[in-house]
């Protein structure tokens, strides 16, 4: 059977396990209509949060509202009412920022994690290209092709090379276009500065510094 409430403003259907507010044809187990209101579901708890937990055969998730911040909860446990062991993988805070890893964002996007990585993927290619923050540097990854390039935390700069051990480290060949300006010396392949008067010569496969 079915049940149907009417009211000046509002209608009730319960009738072959569905449950329609505002309709009388609910087409799901639960189904809201509402033509006058832009809100149509507010839940109000009187405790520290307010929970919407939802499970099915492969896990769970709960969403929560805490303190005027938004998480998202995920669990493994299929067909868990309680979400038991559901961790915070996502919040968004008061003032917009957004974590993911972690409950305490301090910018518009923040990630934690063990070698936190963002992944470019483009669609239109087969190119994705990856960012990687690793234990004292960070990583410009061409994905399945290894790192390009490296900024360590003091500030040096690898590309070829993910330990550099100067300002800027090229493990490779340079191409310039353009003029070269040096307010530093040039060392040849014997890590020698050269002296006064001395020129640059080419052996074919490096270059050392000689007398005029």
């Amino acid at each position: 059977g079915s049940l149907q409430l009417n009211s000046n403003t509002s209608s009730y259907f319960v009738g072959g396990g569905k449950v329609g507010i505002g309709t009388d044809s609910p087409a799901r187990p639960l189904e809201i209509v509402a033509s006058d209101y832009n809100e149509l579901l507010f839940l109000n708890a009187d405790d520290i949060y307010s929970d919407i937990s939802m499970a099915d055969t492969g896990g769970s998730i709960r969403l929560r509202s805490v303190g005027g911040e938004f998480q998202l909860q995920t669990s493994g446990s299929a067909n868990s009412a309680g979400v038991a062991g559901s961790t915070t993988k996502l919040t968004v805070d008061v003032d917009g920022n957004t974590g993911l890893g972690t409950t305490g964002p301090i910018t518009l996007l923040h990630l934690a994690g063990s070698n936190p990585t963002i992944t470019l993927e483009n669609t239109a290619g087969s190119e994705d290209y990856q960012i990687a923050s690793q234990a004292n540097r960070l990583d410009f990854i061409h994905r399945g092709a290894g790192t390009k390039m490296t900024l360590n935390s003091s500030g040096q700069v690898g590309i070829g090379t993910t330990n550099p051990s100067e300002k800027l480290e090229v493990s490779g060949s340079i191409s310039a276009s353009g003029d070269l300006y040096l307010d530093g010396g040039i060392y040849d392949t014997n890590n020698s500065l050269g002296s006064s008067g001395q020129i640059l010569s080419s052996t074919g496969t490096k270059v050392d510094w000689i007398d005029a």
